[in-house]
């Protein structure tokens, strides 16, 4: 479509979606006041919408109101989606959606509204953790994401350890996937390099979680099974640190949890893992047991009949294929010509 935004300039190719995205915001800015909380009540209901351009569209428009408001008001809506998702029970469609408003909302907010946006949800309280796992810190200025990173760490990681003491009901379990998630999200935002001290919190972390995982519950229990997927993420940022025979351990235990007829997350998962291991010089006393192991988890992988799965695993395996060292683990992860043609068709981008 073509459109001119200004009388004398010359007309833009736009899509549908940037028209009648424009043509909403200008009629929205030509609302009377007394439209405006009826306004808000309908951004709100179509942002949670199941049907995902409705979504999209309230939330690009709300984020224009945002702008084009007062730095109170965006701080006043920031404030209410947050609480909102504080008291979401699990995790749904409507959720995820309200996290990424309130993400692009936090980009917006000044830095004096930032801080108190922090003081009215202090991450030093362990009830806040359930909202903090969802924050991408890089929403907030710099001195204000350190601040939270720090606080994040020291609670969840207490929170870990309090629940690997005494974890023995699937309450305890799910309360522990929280605090591995914001934990997580802290761990996201100092990038791959941890400082010193929290690559060794993570790291007691990751020797107190293994024990979970040397039983068959793992392909029995979902919220098991998020354990298991949260400590491979946590798993990847210390990597470098732990002994090779622990490393041993704990790669040679993904193949039991991580089979033909596992759920589709633990085997994206097992990928995200596997793709941070392309840069790690494996000890070379490790690599006799752990790189048939990686050769034949992207096999497998490659091999998988779920497109999500097949297209994330020709993904990772050619990025690892790039980077890897050891470059022995390609031609024996193609095993058979189905996946070798799968793998030449996708560099050659060929459908």
């Amino acid at each position: 479509m073509k459109e001119t935004f200004v009388k004398g300039q010359n007309t833009a190719n736009i899509s549908f979606y940037q028209y009648t995205c424009i043509h909403l915001c200008a009629y929205i800015v030509s609302l009377p006041p007394v439209c405006f909380s009826d306004l808000e009540s309908s951004l709100l209901n179509s942002v949670i919408s199941y049907r995902m351009m409705e979504s999209f569209l309230a939330t690009d428009v709300w984020c224009f109101l945002a702008r084009y408001g007062t730095t109170e008001l965006c701080a006043h809506h920031v404030t209410v989606i947050a609480s909102l998702i504080k008291s979401c029970p699990g995790k749904t469609s409507q959720l995820s959606r309200l996290i990424v408003l309130l993400r692009r909302l936090l980009f917006l907010l000044d830095t004096d509204h930032q801080a108190s946006f922090i003081k009215m949800f202090p991450p030093e309280q362990e009830e806040n953790l359930s909202f903090w796992q969802h924050i991408s810190l890089s929403s907030l200025a710099t001195s204000l994401g350190s601040q939270v990173k720090k606080s994040l760490f020291k609670t969840a990681f207490l929170h870990i350890k309090e629940c690997l003491d005494s974890i023995q009901t699937l309450g305890e379990l799910q309360k522990l996937n929280l605090s591995l998630s914001a934990l997580l999200m802290a761990c996201h935002s100092s990038g791959r390099l941890l400082d010193s001290e929290h690559l060794s919190d993570v790291t007691v972390i990751i020797v107190q979680l293994l024990p979970l995982f040397l039983t068959k519950q793992v392909t029995e229990q979902p919220l098991l099974q998020e354990t298991f997927c949260l400590f491979l993420d946590l798993f990847s940022y210390v990597t470098r640190a732990v002994e090779p025979a622990k490393l041993i351990q704990i790669v040679s235990l993904i193949p039991s949890v991580c089979q033909v007829d596992a759920p589709s997350h633990i085997k994206l998962s097992v990928l995200d893992f596997l793709s941070s291991l392309a840069s790690v010089l494996i000890p070379q006393e490790a690599q006799v047991v752990i790189l048939p192991i990686v050769a034949g988890l992207f096999s497998m992988l490659l091999s998988d009949t779920m497109w999500l799965v097949n297209q994330h695993a020709l993904e990772i395996f050619t990025q690892f294929a790039e980077e890897t060292n050891y470059e022995d683990i390609v031609p024996q992860s193609m095993n058979s010509e189905e996946i070798k043609n799968c793998v030449i068709y996708f560099l050659n981008k060929i459908t």
